[in-house]
C-alpha cells in the first residue's frame, strides 16, 4: 500500500514509536479517512516513527512501542479491539501493562468511555488532529521519556487538550443501581470536566481531511475521499453527531477544489463526505464546478454520504447523477411529521416530496431512506405514517426504486435523549414487523437486530462497572446470549443493575451520570430543557 503522501523520517535521537490501530480488518483501515487522516498526521513527523495496524497485521506489530492509540467509532468495536489485543498478545487490563500506554478516540469515548475504562490507560475526546500534536510535543519534552506511567498519564492530563485519565477520577455508585453517588478527579489541579478538543472555528483549512491511500481493496474501491463538512448543526436530540462537533464547519470553497483537483491526480473516483454535505454554504458553487471537471474529463466518478431532503435540490442530484451515482441516501427519521418535530428533525412533508422529485428529474433511479423505531413518544400510528410515506412516494414516483432502512432508537450519551427510555425489545420487533409488512411491496427493506442495538444501548449508557462483563463476554463468543450469560455470572460480585436496566430506563435530569466528567461544551441544562421541548409538543 502506497501512500499518497511523502512520509517523513524521524530526525530526532529517540523518535516516538506510534502505533494508530484500526479495530477492522485492512480493507476497513483503507475505507476509514479519519482514521488515514490521522495516521499521515503521525507518519509526516519528523519526530514520530508511525506504525499501522490492524487485524489482519497485529500479529506481526513491534514488540515495544512507547503508545498505542485506536480508533473507536461504534460501540460494538470493542469487540475487535479485543481482538487486537489478543493477535498482539497484549494484557487485556490496562493495569498489566507497564510499559506501554494506550488510548482510545472516536466517537464513542467522545461520547461515553466509561464502559472501556479497564482497558485503556487514557482516552482522547474531541477532535483528533490537535490532541495528536499536543501529545506528540509533549513526549518530546525535556525529561518526559524518564517519567513513571502514572506521572506520564498526569502529565497527559494536565497538558494535551481532550486527555481523559480514568484512573485520576473517583468514581462511585449506588449497589445495584445506576445512580452515580460520587465523581470527582484526585488531583486538585486538574481540569475537570474534561473539555473536548477541538479544530478552532475558522482553521478547517489547515485540517481539511482526504484520503491517505488509494486502494482496489478498499470499501470505497480505488475511491478518493475527501471531507466536505465536519459536524451538524441542526441538532436532531438523538444524534451524536450534532453534539460532539459542534460547531459544524467545513473548509473553503477553493481549499474543497484543490483538494479534488490534487485527488484527481490518484483517482477518478471522488467521494464526498461529511455528517451534512449539502450544508456547507459553498455546496451548489462547488457542485458547478464539479460538473465543468466532468465536462472536461467525462471519466471522473462521485459518490456523497446521506443529504439532508431538503438540501437535496435538481443541481445536486444532476451533478451525483452525472458523476455515475445511481442512489441517494436522505435520513427523515420517521413519515410523521409531528413525531419529527419532537425529535427536532424540522422537515416538512414536502420537503421529503421534493426531494424525490428533485431526484428523478437529475437523473437518479433510487432514494434510500433512513428512519427510526422506537423513538421516545413513538406509537404505533408514527409506524403507519412512516409506511403511509413509502407508499404515497412509490405512487407519486413510480420509477424511483426506493430502499428503506430503518435502525432501532439508541439513547446516546451528551444528547437531549440520554436520559429517555428505550422500549423493550419485544415491542421493537413488532414495530419494525408492522413496517415490513406495510412497506415491503414498495421498498426494499434493510432494518437493523433489536437484539443487537441493545447491546449497543447497554454500552452507550454503561458505566466503568462493566469493564470485567464484557471481556468475559468476549471470550464467550461475543453474542447477545453470551452476554447475558455473562452478566447473570457477575452480577452480584460487581454489584450491577439489571442489564436491561442500564440498557433502557429512563434517567432523571438531575442525576450525576457515567460520563458527566466529560463535556462536548454544551451544558446539561442545555440538554435538558432540549428534551422537555420534545416532551412539550408530545
Amino acid at each position: 500500500m502506497q501512500p499518497l503522501y511523502t512520509p517523513i523520517l524521524p530526525t530526532v535521537a529517540r523518535p516516538m514509536r506510534f502505533a494508530l490501530a484500526c479495530p477492522g480488518d485492512r480493507r476497513i483501515a483503507l475505507s476509514a479517512l479519519g482514521y488515514q487522516t490521522l495516521f499521515k498526521l503521525l507518519d509526516t513527523h519528523e519526530a514520530v516513527d508511525a506504525i499501522q495496524l490492524d487485524l489482519d497485521n497485529a500479529a506481526s506489530a513491534p514488540a515495544a512501542l512507547d503508545l498505542i492509540g485506536v480508533s473507536f467509532p461504534f460501540e460494538l468495536d470493542i469487540l475487535n479491539i479485543f481482538k487486537l489485543f489478543e493477535s498482539m498478545g497484549k494484557d487485556p487490563l490496562a493495569s498489566n501493562r507497564p510499559d506501554e500506554l494506550w488510548f482510545a478516540g472516536g466517537p464513542v469515548p467522545t461520547s461515553n468511555p466509561e464502559p472501556f475504562v479497564d482497558f485503556f490507560d487514557f482516552f482522547l475526546i474531541g477532535d483528533g488532529e490537535p490532541a495528536f500534536e499536543a501529545l506528540i510535543a509533549l513526549w518530546q519534552s525535556p525529561g518526559f521519556a524518564a517519567l513513571s506511567k502514572a506521572q506520564k498519564l498526569a502529565e497527559i492530563a494536565r497538558s494535551v487538550p481532550g486527555a481523559y485519565v480514568p484512573s485520576l477520577v473517583k468514581v462511585a455508585y449506588e449497589p445495584y443501581e445506576l445512580a452515580v453517588t460520587q465523581l470527582r478527579p484526585q488531583e486538585a489541579d486538574l481540569a475537570f470536566p474534561v473539555q473536548k478538543a477541538s479544530v478552532p472555528p475558522g482553521q478547517m483549512n489547515a485540517y481539511l481531511a482526504t484520503s491517505a491511500w488509494v486502494s482496489p481493496e478498499s470499501y470505497f474501491p480505488d475511491t478518493y475521499l475527501v471531507e466536505v463538512q465536519r459536524g451538524c448543526a441542526h441538532r436532531c436530540r438523538f444524534c451524536l453527531a450534532s453534539y460532539t462537533t459542534l460547531p459544524a464547519q467545513g473548509a473553503s470553497l477553493a481549499q474543497l477544489q484543490s483538494a479534488i483537483t490534487q485527488g484527481l491526480r490518484y483517482s477518478h473516483k471522488i467521494g464526498l463526505l461529511g455528517a451534512l454535505v449539502a450544508d456547507h454554504p459553498d455546496f451548489e458553487a462547488l457542485c458547478d464546478w464539479l460538473m465543468l471537471q466532468m465536462q472536461q474529463n467525462p471519466e471522473i466518478k462521485l459518490s456523497v454520504a446521506s443529504l439532508r431532503a431538503d438540501t437535496l435540490t435538481p443541481k445536486i442530484a444532476a451533478t451525483m447523477a452525472q458523476g455515475g451515482q445511481k442512489q441517494l441516501t436522505i435520513a427523515i427519521e420517521s413519515g410523521a411529521e409531528g413525531l419529527r418535530a419532537r425529535i427536532n428533525k424540522h422537515l416538512k412533508t414536502e420537503a421529503i416530496f421534493a426531494a424525490a422529485e428533485a431526484a428523478l428529474a437529475g437523473g437518479i433511479a433510487g432514494l434510500k431512506l433512513y428512519t427510526m423505531a422506537g423513538l421516545p413518544t413513538e406509537i404505533d400510528a408514527d409506524i403507519d405514517a412512516t409506511a403511509e410515506l413509502i407508499k404515497a412516494l412509490k405512487k407519486a414516483f413510480p420509477r424511483l426504486k426506493l430502499t428503506l432502512g430503518c435502525s432501532t432508537f439508541v439513547p446516546k450519551a451528551q444528547t437531549p435523549f440520554q436520559w429517555q427510555a428505550r422500549l423493550d425489545t419485544a415491542t421493537l420487533k413488532r414495530r419494525l414487523e408492522r413496517l415490513r409488512k406495510q412497506t415491503a411491496r414498495f421498498a426494499e427493506c434493510h432494518f437493523s437486530s433489536p437484539r443487537w442495538d441493545f447491546l449497543q444501548a447497554l454500552l452507550a449508557r454503561g458505566d466503568r462497572r462493566l469493564g470485567p462483563v464484557l471481556w468475559q463476554w468476549y471470550l464467550a463468543g461475543g453474542g447477545p446470549s453470551a452476554l447475558k450469560q455473562c452478566w447473570k455470572a457477575q452480577q452480584k460480585a460487581l454489584q450491577l443493575p439489571s442489564m436491561e436496566a442500564m440498557a433502557c430506563d429512563a434517567r432523571p435530569t438531575s442525576a450525576l451520570l457515567p460520563w458527566s466528567m466529560i463535556s462536548l461544551g454544551v451544558s446539561p441544562k442545555v440538554l435538558a430543557q432540549e428534551a422537555e421541548l420534545s416532551l412539550s409538543k408530545a
